[in-house]
């Protein structure tokens, strides 16, 4: 099946049977969530969407399939708020609050201008395959060089070979998505990061495409923030801004962003998007920013935009960044 076919059983429930994460041995992609969620809320209520705002409960499981259960709050004669909730064998793991308009409506008043700027771009899976080797070696070699006997044996880091196998993992994770979306990433900018969407598959709902694509890019701003921060006068001469950075770092001269995938955590606690426009477009530009960052939570915003500078739709996600001690 596709990553945005749904199995209907009744009225109310559906059932997606593959799910996708970028990452080896990592929970469901949250924008797969949010994007399936919409699509059983589209399909259920007949109607275009206006918001969604998605809470992530608790982690998904690629290879078991997650039914879907929807159920109309309100229906009025403009507007329908409807429920979607993903269950993976009885265990809630997602609920989406779904505004859908009966009537499509893309007349435009005021917006206000957000830059896109010029940029350098590289496909996105070649940036984290990269990212991820050069990270992974260099721990490897670090560990090396400090061996640790335990247990009488000396504890070292991944093989080449595994690393190879993750690699070559996350090429087809990403390879998945190709029939539908192609993806690059643009120069780390401080706190903010532009991406650029080109879409390939014209028969499916453009909403749904872009709510999967919508959760990829967020937490890049805010590991930008805590990469540039004190470089750009950001952080208080008190704060922990160059204590985080040292320890989320590769040791490695890189000049976009060497982040230690491995000391990163990361976690969705919502997502929320409003759409502007019902028409589909060819390419989009995502223009991120980290609106704040504390020790643990981080707010993103980000601005889906055609190639002409028109506002498409507004995103926010609220989510946990930490900070591995390895000490």
């Amino acid at each position: 099946m596709s990553l945005f076919d749904l199995i209907r059983h009744n009225d109310n429930i559906f059932t997606a049977s593959e799910l996708w994460s970028p990452f080896p041995s990592y929970p469901t992609f949250g924008g797969h969530l949010v994007s399936l969620s919409l699509l059983s809320a589209i399909l259920f209520a007949n109607a275009k969407p206006s918001s969604v705002h998605t809470y992530f409960l608790s982690p998904g499981e690629v290879g078991t399939p997650m039914n879907f259960e929807v159920k109309m709050l309100r229906e009025g004669r403009t507007s329908k708020m409807v429920n979607v909730k993903g269950y993976q064998s009885n265990r809630l793991v997602v609920t989406s609050d779904c505004l859908m308009c009966n009537r499509a409506d893309d007349s435009v008043i005021h917006s206000d201008c957000v830059e896109i700027y010029d940029d350098e771009y590289v496909k996105i899976s070649e940036h984290f395959t990269n990212l991820w080797r050069m990270c992974k070696t260099n721990n490897s070699i670090s560990e090396k060089k400090n061996p640790v006997k335990e247990s009488g044996k000396m504890q070292g880091g991944s093989s080449l070979s595994a690393l190879d196998a993750m690699v070559r993992k996350m090429e087809e994770n990403y390879g998945k998505l190709d029939k539908y979306f192609s993806l690059y990433i643009g120069r780390s900018n401080g706190i903010k990061r532009q991406f650029k969407i080109v879409f390939h598959d014209k028969n499916r709902n453009f909403s749904v495409l872009m709510s999967f694509v919508s959760d990829l890019f967020l937490c890049n701003s805010s590991l930008a923030w805590v990469k540039h921060g004190h470089k750009n006068g950001m952080c208080n001469s008190d704060s922990k801004c160059d204590v985080v950075q040292n320890k989320m770092m590769c040791k490695v001269d890189n000049p976009d962003s060497a982040i230690d995938l491995d000391k990163v955590g990361k976690k969705s606690l919502d997502h929320k998007i409003y759409f502007h426009s019902n028409k589909s477009y060819d390419e989009l530009i995502f223009v991120t920013k980290c609106q704040l960052l504390g020790e643990k939570k981080a707010l993103f915003e980000g601005k889906l935009l055609s190639t002409e500078g028109t506002l498409v739709a507004t995103v926010t996600q609220e989510g946990i960044i930490t900070i591995k001690n390895n000490d």
